[in-house]
């Protein structure tokens, strides 16, 4: 719990050292009801964050894409082309890390 602080306390500073913003949640209690209602915060605060930015926080096209490589790669039918793409794709990762 000290650690926990001291590196809580320490990353408050820091940021501010540069004019950043921070926020301290303390929850009452750690439990199932109190975490939910956090994340529901933290959901919403992303949603309004989008608008403001103009970013469509809804979208998460890495997210589909990484399931249609994986459907490709179980060999699920209609994926034939993506197993293709990714192959290549994979063999090109392979040769930069060697």
């Amino acid at each position: 719990n000290d650690l926990m602080n001291a590196e809580a306390d320490s990353t408050k500073v820091s940021l501010s050292d540069y004019a950043r913003p921070t926020v301290t949640i303390s929850l009452p209690k750690v439990d199932g009801y109190n975490v939910a209602q956090l994340l529901y915060m933290l959901e919403v605060q992303t949603a309004i964050a989008g608008e403001l930015y103009n970013v469509d926080t809804y979208s998460q096209p890495g997210v589909e894409q990484s399931k249609n490589y994986t459907y490709a790669l179980m060999g699920r039918a209609g994926y034939e082309d993506s197993a293709k793409t990714l192959q290549t794709k994979m063999a090109s990762l392979a040769s930069l890390g060697s």
